[in-house]
């Protein structure tokens, strides 16, 4: 009988990729100081994860989703990705956490994000529904890890 390889999935991959790229990137992060100028985490998360989540999950609960649906959750899909890598790259501040372990889950939540843009190019519906999930699990692992306070910020 011959070893049988096994294969690794290509998004565990990316998490590792993105989780060490993070881990570099932490020692050289500065972060603003002019509170008239920072955006908070929170604001970001409001602005460009949130709308593209609360419109991405009807369409993909529906039973048949169209050609035009799919072109849409693609749109959909592309900024939440855009919104991810934002998110990724603005550490909160004096979470009492390390940088390395947000970046850690910023370059998860990049991964499954991408993930779901790649599921909506295959018109994959259960890739979609899959992928949707899995950024949702994401984004509630680190508010878990790291929301200070939960004053009816609900997750997904």
């Amino acid at each position: 009988m011959g070893t049988r390889r096994r294969r690794i999935p290509v998004v565990a991959w990316l998490v590792v990729a993105a989780g060490c790229a993070g881990m570099q990137r932490a020692s050289h992060v500065t972060l603003p100081q002019d509170p008239a100028t920072c955006v908070t985490l929170r604001s970001l998360m409001r602005e460009s994860l949130d709308p593209c989540v609360k419109q991405l999950q009807p369409i993909a609960k529906r039973d048949m989703i169209s050609g035009d649906d799919y072109e849409r959750l693609g749109r959909l899909a592309q900024a939440l990705e855009d919104g991810a890598y934002k998110i990724a790259d603005h550490p909160p501040r004096d979470s009492g956490h390390p940088l390395e372990e947000y970046y850690w889950h910023g370059g998860i939540l990049v991964a499954r994000a991408n993930e779901l843009r790649w599921a909506c190019a295959r018109q994959n519906v259960e890739g979609v529904r899959l992928a949707l999930s899995a950024v949702v699990q994401s984004c509630n692992a680190c508010h878990e890890k790291f929301r200070k306070d939960t004053d009816g910020y609900a997750s997904y």
